[in-house]
């Protein structure tokens, strides 16, 4: 009885482990891989940390030119030449980052070049010396900007979630940029800090981004070789967001080119308008998480939109502020302006490329960037001659009023600009 055993019997009289024959195993659940491996989000985390923590300590390099005995208005120049040498190249460069199939040599060279750039500059006296270091600066940087962003998408396209994961990544640039200013915060005073650790953060930025593997060939289309640039102005709805978006940087930008000296117009120092903009940046970072599933769920559009409602009324305020003590409050707004224009717009131009041309629709957008960033500043210097930088700040305010006016009319006459799609590849 107890010797023999009967095929079946336990499992029909244990009901709780009986399994019918039409049953089948339950696989384990295994969670999804992430849309971007985590070696790599950590590489490319690393990349931006590295480089806006060199932002940072360049948000002080107006103070430190204005003490070598240059003007405001060529300040304000040299911002635009920064930024226009970034417009005249991000196309051309995006297109051969395409082309040739590459990201990470658009971030290494890029990294070392700018190293050696800002190290040069601690000699540098003259305006045409700085306006030339300032030229060949500028298109490194945007470089490795569009590079990054590229590889980004790259990883995560397959999964559709290119928003958060930008998102995530980008925020570790947001986190190195608090970092380096209120690290160095005491001692910003120092010219040869300022200008030492911007050249070390840099070269940390091409050498982290060099380590970082690129997708393989199965996940990214070969690139094609006819005009990709070309097909992409044809697409009216990206023309019509990269318009409003140039309009927004160039509120944006003409702003920030003059932020450090309406700080000291108010009667603040170096220390206070490196801790307004370590503000900024703490406001920007829960923001930049709440941006990317915002743009998944209710399309890019939508944290568009948010950014170009609320950037007019606070470059208002910077302009119309009694006291340097109120700049405190209004930092607190930089998050829904910066951070969701800055997701939201990757994300629209990334849906709006074909897979073939991802590294030159960021390019494109990298020369809006950087358009705006030459025109805002440049205007700005312009108009510093004439007013004081008050009234300055009142008219980047109907720059940006006027952006979100013309999104506005766009989204009533075609809905696309709201939730874009993919284009065609042909």
């Amino acid at each position: 009885m107890f010797g023999e055993s009967k095929p079946g019997l336990y499992r029909t009289a244990c009901p709780m482990t009986a399994r019918l024959p039409s049953q089948s195993p339950t696989p384990p659940q295994t969670p999804p891989p992430p849309p971007v491996p985590e070696r790599e989000a950590r590489l490319l985390g690393g990349a931006f940390f590295a480089q806006y923590a060199a932002v940072g300590l360049m948000m002080m390099l107006p103070l430190v030119l204005s003490g070598r005995g240059l003007a405001d208005h060529q300040i304000g120049l040299l911002a635009a030449i920064f930024a226009a040498s970034g417009a005249l190249t991000q196309v051309w460069l995006g297109s051969l980052s395409d082309r040739l199939g590459r990201r990470r040599p658009f971030v290494a060279a890029p990294g070392v070049l700018l190293a050696v750039l800002y190290a040069m500059l601690g000699k540098a006296t003259s305006f045409q010396a700085v306006a030339i270091i300032y030229a060949l600066a500028g298109a490194a940087f945007h470089s490795a900007v569009m590079a990054v962003t590229a590889m980004i998408a790259d990883w995560s396209a397959a999964s559709g979630r290119t928003p958060s994961s930008f998102a995530r990544i980008r925020l570790w640039g947001s986190a190195g940029f608090v970092a380096s200013l209120a690290l160095f915060s005491p001692w910003l005073t120092s010219d040869a800090l300022v200008i030492g650790g911007t050249s070390l953060l840099f070269l940390a930025t091409g050498i982290i981004g060099a380590a970082a593997r690129e997708p393989g060939a199965s996940a990214r289309t070969a690139p094609s070789l006819d005009g990709g640039a070309r097909r992409l102005f044809r697409d009216r709805t990206l023309v019509v967001f990269l318009l409003t978006y140039l309009l927004f940087k160039i509120a944006e930008s003409g702003a920030m080119a003059f932020f450090a000296l309406r700080i000291q117009e108010l009667g603040g120092g170096r220390q206070l308008a490196a801790w307004a903009l370590v503000l900024n940046a703490v406001c920007e970072m829960p923001l930049m998480l709440a941006a990317g599933p915002l743009s998944e769920r209710a399309g890019p559009g939508a944290a568009v939109l948010t950014a170009l409602a609320v950037q007019p009324f606070r470059l208002l305020a910077y302009g119309v502020m009694p006291s340097v003590a109120w700049v405190w409050p209004v930092q607190v707004f930089h998050g829904f302006t910066y951070a969701f224009m800055l997701v939201g717009a990757v994300t629209f131009v990334d849906r709006r490329a074909p897979e073939d041309l991802r590294a030159t629709a960021q390019g494109m957008l990298g020369m809006a960037t950087a358009a705006g960033m030459a025109a805002g500043p440049l205007a700005g210097s312009l108009l510093a001659r004439r007013m004081p930088l008050g009234p300055l700040y009142l008219f980047f305010a109907g720059v940006s009023a006027l952006a979100f006016l013309l999104f506005a009319a766009a989204a009533r006459g075609q809905g696309g600009i709201m939730r874009p799609k993919k284009s065609e590849p042909g």
